[in-house]
Order: C-alpha cells, then structure tokens, then sequence
C-alpha cells in the first residue's frame, strides 16, 4: 500500500519539483543518479505497458514480490557490467 505524502522536507535547493502519474519510493531518488536496493522486501510492481531496468544482483526478500504487468519489460543489468 503506497504512502502519500503532500510535503517535500529536506531540500536545499531551488526550482520546481512537478510530480504526476504514480511515483513511489521506499528508498533512493536522486537528481545526479538512478539506484535500486540490491534486496526487494516489500511489494513492487512493474505497472502493465511499462519497461524497466534494475540494477542487479538483486535477491527478492521473505516479504517481498516482483509482479511484472502484462506488456511489461524487466531487464537486470549487473551493476558489476555496466
């Protein structure tokens, strides 16, 4: 179940955060680089007609769960080989 949250805390900077669509985290966003955790513990989902890349190696944890939507495209890429 995501979290919503309407406030943004912790920033330093200037300029416009425009967010749409859905956006969810439990972890890592950056503007100067892309990450994923190496461990999904939670349930994560690739919406259907979305493609996605995750950098690997990556261990699906006792919690966890990957659901790929139909029309969808995972690739993992091992982060050792990029």
């Amino acid at each position: 179940m995501p979290v919503f949250t309407t406030a943004i805390t912790g920033s330093t900077g200037t300029g416009v955060v425009a967010l749409s669509g859905t956006i969810e985290t439990s972890g890592f966003i950056s503007s100067m680089g892309v990450g994923n955790a190496t461990t999904i513990s939670l349930a994560t989902t690739v919406p259907k007609n979305y493609n996605s890349i995750l950098y690997g190696p990556i261990t699906i944890g006792t919690n966890g769960t990957l659901t790929i939507g139909s029309d969808s495209a995972v690739k993992i890429i091992d982060i050792e080989n990029a």
